[in-house]
């Protein structure tokens, strides 16, 4: 019967889409969500990248050319921190590849990831870390406006633009 696995997995496989077109068709539309931009799209690879990089993983001479579409070699090396992408995010990433050919930085970082797994290894341990080390440094900004519509701090303190969080008095004075 090898039948019935492959069903199983079809049908999960379909379940799975379903859930994800429903989820970025009408409830992102309901939502306002704003689409992504390519740099925020690839943001978890553009990392990725970026710290395989900086624990100089040697590079092919099209794949350095590839990379230096998208941002000169030397420049992915200095923006690079494990525990933020801010640094990466503003930088003058060029994403006109990006949105051209989406899978062509996905495919040079499993290139990288293959030449060089105790690069990737160290990346992540530093980008876990604080899941194991409570004291350890973390960035969590939002990504772009509508991200900021649905923290905590926008449904606390009103929907309104501009609104502002009050301080509290300190009950002792």
């Amino acid at each position: 019967m090898p039948s019935r696995p492959w069903r199983a997995i079809l049908v999960a496989a379909l379940v799975c889409a379903t859930f994800v077109a429903v989820v970025k068709g009408p409830l992102y539309r309901f939502a306002h969500v704003e689409p992504a931009t390519p740099k925020l799209e690839q943001q978890f690879v553009i990392h990725h990248v970026a710290g395989l990089l900086s624990a100089h993983t040697p590079l092919t001479s099209r794949e350095r050319k590839t990379l230096g579409k998208i941002l000169p070699i030397p420049t992915w090396r200095a923006a690079y921190v494990c525990h933020s992408g801010v640094r990466l995010r503003k930088s003058d990433l060029r994403t006109g590849l990006l949105r051209r050919h989406p899978l062509a930085l996905v495919a040079i970082w499993a290139r990288l990831a293959a030449r060089n797994p105790r690069g990737l290894l160290r990346h992540w341990t530093c980008v876990t870390r604080f899941i194991w080390s409570p004291r350890s440094k973390l960035s969590i900004v939002p990504l772009c406006p509508t991200a900021a519509r649905w923290s905590p701090t926008y449904w606390a303190y009103g929907r309104t633009h501009g609104s502002r969080p009050r301080r509290e008095r300190s009950r002792g004075s």
